[in-house]
């Protein structure tokens, strides 16, 4: 839950402004690929200080002890930071995704393969980060405002089917994306989670 802590602070700043939070996964046919996890504030700069975003937040994530990453990399692009890096396998990716701070150890989320099907899970229970934001002055209307893109893009295989009627598909059926709010995952900690069917 770290990262989520630095953005209930970054929130508080910024009550009427909207921030995206991105986690964009590039799969290879063996479901190696590069992952890419950023917060556009954009939307924030003018109000905030210089000083506000100086440090990344995700530079306390620890990356040493992962076997299987490659060419990890710390990024500020105007209004963006972020991580991104290659990964091995779903295993490594997985690995990443519960050390990072951004979920409890008796979380989930992640990739599973079965077969042709590859499903995303988010799996939580959401009692600390409810207890977190109860202590902040108008964070219901901050959750609204804090959107969380999904997107995943295959380069190889094709997308047959997804069971989750918010997920949107491209035309060419190899991009997945899947936005919703902070408030959305509260009050369901599955809001997220998907399968896709692929060729």
């Amino acid at each position: 839950m770290k990262f989520l802590s630095k953005l209930f602070v970054l929130s508080i700043l910024v009550m009427s402004i909207s921030c995206t939070i991105k986690n964009e996964y590039t799969f290879n046919r063996d479901f190696s690929g590069d992952f890419k996890m950023s917060i556009d504030y954009s939307a924030m700069k003018e109000i905030m200080k210089d000083d506000t975003l100086k440090e990344n937040p995700f530079s306390d994530i620890k990356t040493d002890s992962i076997p299987g990453l490659d060419n990890i990399q710390l990024f500020s692009e105007e209004s963006v930071m972020g991580i991104k890096f290659s990964f091995s396998d779903l295993e490594t990716l997985n690995d990443f995704l519960k050390k990072s701070g951004t979920t409890e150890k008796s979380d989930f989320m992640g990739f599973k393969q079965k077969g042709k099907k590859l499903i995303y899970e988010h799996s939580s229970n959401n009692d600390k980060l409810k207890e977190s934001a109860n202590e902040l002055d108008k964070m219901d209307e901050i959750n609204k405002m804090i959107q969380i893109q999904t997107i995943v893009n295959f380069k190889e295989h094709t997308v047959k089917k997804v069971n989750n009627k918010n997920v949107d598909v491209s035309d060419d059926l190899k991009t997945l994306t899947y936005t919703y709010s902070l408030e959305d995952l509260m009050g369901d900690e599955k809001v997220g989670n998907f399968t896709v069917k692929l060729k």
